[in-house]
């Protein structure tokens, strides 16, 4: 068995999808069920509208998540795009750019800190993890400046990719066909944005856990 735990915001919940289980948690637990040929037990922890700080609190003040994370094999993490929306909305009305570079230095120190918080908690586990973490769409490829501001919040996640540190780049598979995956909302994926995106996380194995 595999203990999967989904972190994160939105996107773990699915919003967009037509129903649950298209979003993009059911579809990823699916694939590895076929790939590892194990029963995926898994726990999702994602909050619509949760931020990088809501998720380190997560991390890091809840104990029945902490308890989950050391008990877990197999952890996904979609964090950043509500701090990189909540940025773009507050610079559309202030066009203060200041806005953004604090809002990338907050996300930099708080997804830093939810990565050595699960390191530390794993410290003491003997078996094997993976974490698989998510970088960002640009879900407002019409407003000027956004896209170079997407890139440097992907710059830092791709930092991350490491021995058990897998990132999906899903950036470039939403350029330009933002209308055909986005939702309604022109925000959250679809259906189809939801596949792509377990795809990515699935192409991206599964060593050293398997």
């Amino acid at each position: 068995m595999i203990n999967y735990l989904a972190l994160g915001d939105s996107l773990s919940v699915g919003v967009g999808a037509p129903a649950p289980q298209y979003g993009f948690v059911p579809r990823y637990i699916s694939m590895t069920r076929k790939e590892l040929k194990k029963y995926i037990s898994c726990e999702n922890m994602g909050v619509s509208g949760a931020t990088s700080e809501n998720v380190l609190d997560m991390v890091t003040k809840s104990d029945p998540v902490q308890v989950l994370i050391r008990q877990s094999d197999l952890i996904t993490i979609s964090v950043g795009g509500n701090d990189m929306k909540n940025a773009a909305l507050q610079f559309l009305r202030s066009k203060n750019k200041s806005v953004l570079s604090t809002a990338l230095k907050r996300f930099n120190c708080n997804f830093d800190n939810i990565i050595d918080t699960i390191h530390c908690l794993k410290r003491y586990n003997r078996k094997n993890y993976i974490l698989r973490g998510i970088n960002l769409y640009n879900p407002f490829p019409n407003t000027p400046g956004t896209e170079a501001w997407v890139r440097r919040f992907n710059q830092h996640i791709q930092s991350f990719e490491g021995k058990n540190i897998g990132i999906a780049n899903v950036y470039p598979i939403f350029v330009g066909r933002e209308k055909e995956l986005l939702s309604s909302d022109k925000f959250h994926p679809n259906g189809k944005g939801y596949y792509l995106m377990a795809q990515s996380l699935y192409e991206l194995g599964y060593y050293p856990l398997y």
